[in-house]
């Protein structure tokens, strides 16, 4: 069993009905919350991997849901397959600023004491 996060975030609501269901507490399942967790997962697997991820603690409204983007990582499969190839990745103490955006897709793409 995995938790929530890492597997499952549909966009199935149009935006009024995404808003009934945080006003209710429970997750929108619009595009918004999809597209911040799309990036969150990202975020949460570098972190695991030992990289440096600042957070946003400001949320932004987005139609009545508010949430906290932080970097805006893709993370292209032919960066890395594998959680062990993303680690490996990255040497040394990397950081990654709330305010960075970037696309991984590379294989042959390292990074080594990185602070963007």
């Amino acid at each position: 069993m995995y938790d929530a996060w890492y597997c499952f975030s549909p966009a199935k609501n149009n935006i009024a009905d995404a808003a009934k269901c945080v006003a209710k507490g429970i997750p929108s399942y619009g595009a918004a919350e999809a597209e911040y967790n799309f990036y969150e997962w990202t975020n949460k697997m570098l972190a695991i991997a030992g990289i440096e991820i600042e957070k946003e603690t400001v949320k932004t409204d987005f139609n009545g849901m508010a949430f906290a983007f932080g970097p805006k990582i893709l993370l292209d499969p032919t960066f890395a397959l594998t959680f062990l190839e993303l680690k490996e990745k990255f040497v040394g103490k990397n950081r990654i600023a709330k305010s960075a955006t970037m696309v991984l897709g590379e294989s042959n793409l390292f990074f080594q004491h990185l602070d963007i």
